[in-house]
């Protein structure tokens, strides 16, 4: 009796079992910009593997409060908009995607959205964006008494733009070498 339980539920739950109804590319997404460009943006997808109906909503934002953010899912909404809907079909993929606004100012956002899956299963997207005031080399290294004359990222390029939370090599004006640790 009981084999033949296990047998008849075995039929009932191998349907289910590593059946996975989506996937997210990726769950944290981190970019950086200057605050000077009138938005930056980070995407990822989300992969319908059966019909669906998501809601989502943004649960957390915190960023300078001159900044603005929108985004896409799978419809690009005007900032302010913090929650939407949609029907996805089977082996679809949509665009997810978050766009800041930094007018001009500095600093760091972040934006945590909950996708709600058919009324049961919730999964998180978070963008962290930063937004830098610095993006010219002779901005942020020239001191006057020893300016930098080049700066080079691990791989030895010779490269014109720093980037955030990177190693380089900077070159200064009489000779001296040494590497930086640009965190920002």
């Amino acid at each position: 009796m009981k084999t033949n339980l296990l047998f008849c539920l075995s039929f009932i739950l191998i349907p289910f079992i590593g059946f996975a109804q989506y996937s997210i590319d990726d769950h944290y997404i981190e970019f950086t910009d200057a605050s000077s460009v009138d938005d930056f943006y980070a995407n990822t997808f989300f992969n319908a593997e059966q019909a669906l109906t998501v809601e989502w909503v943004i649960v957390q934002d915190s960023m300078p409060s001159e900044w603005e953010f929108s985004n896409c899912f799978p419809s690009c909404f005007a900032p302010g908009i913090t929650s939407g809907t949609g029907s996805f079909e089977a082996s679809s993929q949509q665009y997810l995607n978050c766009h800041f606004y930094p007018n001009n100012v500095a600093g760091e956002g972040l934006v945590k959205m909950e996708i709600t899956i058919n009324s049961s299963i919730v999964d998180t997207v978070t963008w962290r964006g930063i937004a830098s005031d610095v993006t010219d080399i002779s901005q942020w290294y020239n001191n006057g008494s020893n300016p930098v004359v080049a700066v080079y990222n691990l791989f030895g390029q010779k490269i014109d733009k720093i980037e955030p939370n990177q190693i380089h090599i900077l070159q200064y004006q009489d000779g001296t070498i040494r590497k930086s640790l640009n965190v920002r």
